[in-house]
């Protein structure tokens, strides 16, 4: 697939050793890199309450990396819902609009961190969970945007809000719950492929089939996120997997922490359980050197049949990091 488009998904990883204000740091560096290499989106996530990402406001995020780069979308990727009331979404990105027009991406998600759910004291406590109370936040932040065309309130002419155009919104999920929603929408569909492989392609094309052509958006527009290491070398790129894999079994099994190295993964004692789980990680990642990535991501591209792929890389090496998003970029 020559004209395959690859975009960014920063979690902004914390290495064992360094600080949320490192990850901070290196989350700019990596974006205008990534700018100059030519890649299409850069998304920053939304994590709470975790030792090893430090990326809980991408709102603020966006501000900065948008300020700081020319060429590429920059965009939540994504806010999670829930945690917040629709006006407050609104607000926020029509102001970045206002300030990068045409540049913001409004990525919406339905996720409460497991760390969230378990602080008493900053668990949501606004609204409900469940798929009629999320699909309903989303039609009024369509429609306070102003590019509903089934809603006749007209609320987005309303109070302060400047009404001159809007962030191009995209649905994100890893299901085929969050693939309906999108269809019905009328919005933009972004898969979790690094979450749940299973269900990729069947959601992909439920999306497709199902969607309802609107005004604002006549065809469906989809995109998949997977986690990608590449490297000079196969072996290279499988030691630097060892790290997220092993911060993954880390936050699920033992205490968890900051992203370790390659090498404390190597060392540390595992349990059978956990080592089934960390192999089960690594089987997961796609790692490899430039040409098997290639070939592995324009596989993945037709499989879905999509033109557009969201890359997201951890390390525990920033240099590691940024060599394998210019390798990528020299391939497409």
């Amino acid at each position: 697939m020559a004209n395959l488009k690859l975009s960014v998904l920063d979690q902004s990883p914390i290495s064992a050793g360094n600080s949320p204000t490192d990850a901070i740091a290196a989350s700019v560096e990596l974006a205008q890199h990534c700018d100059q290499l030519g890649y299409r989106r850069y998304w920053l996530s939304e994590h709470h309450l975790n030792p090893a990402l430090a990326g809980s406001s991408p709102e603020i995020l966006i501000t900065r990396i948008a300020a700081l780069t020319t060429n590429m979308r920059i965009g939540a990727g994504g806010v999670m819902l829930n945690n917040y009331s629709p006006l407050k979404i609104v607000e926020n990105f029509k102001v970045l609009h206002a300030l990068f027009p045409g540049r913001i991406d409004l990525g919406l998600g339905r996720a409460i961190d497991n760390n969230q759910r378990r602080s008493n004291s900053l668990a949501v406590k606004r609204g409900s969970p469940d798929g009629k109370s999320y699909t309903e936040k989303i039609w009024q932040i369509l429609d306070s945007i102003g590019i509903s065309e089934f809603n006749t309130t007209s609320r987005h002419a309303d109070g302060n809000i400047p009404t001159s155009g809007g962030p191009e919104i995209w649905l994100l999920g890893s299901s085929i719950t969050s693939a309906s929603d999108a269809a019905n929408l009328s919005i933009s569909y972004s898969y979790a492929h690094f979450i749940n492989q299973a269900d990729s392609v069947k959601a992909m094309n439920f999306y497709r089939e199902e969607y309802k052509p609107a005004a604002a958006k006549t065809k469906p527009q989809g995109s998949i996120c997977v986690f990608v290491i590449c490297a000079e070398t196969q072996e290279a790129a499988d030691h630097i997997a060892l790290s997220h894999a092993g911060y993954l079994v880390d936050q699920r099994t033992r205490i968890p922490g900051a992203i370790p190295a390659p090498q404390t993964v190597q060392e540390t004692s595992y349990t059978p359980q956990q080592t089934r789980l960390l192999k089960e990680h690594l089987k997961r990642t796609i790692a490899g050197s430039p040409q098997t990535i290639k070939a592995k991501l324009t596989a993945l591209a037709a499989a879905h049949s999509v033109d557009e792929l969201i890359i997201l890389t951890n390390t525990y090496d920033f240099e590691d990091r940024l060599r394998s998003y210019g390798l990528l970029a020299d391939l497409f």
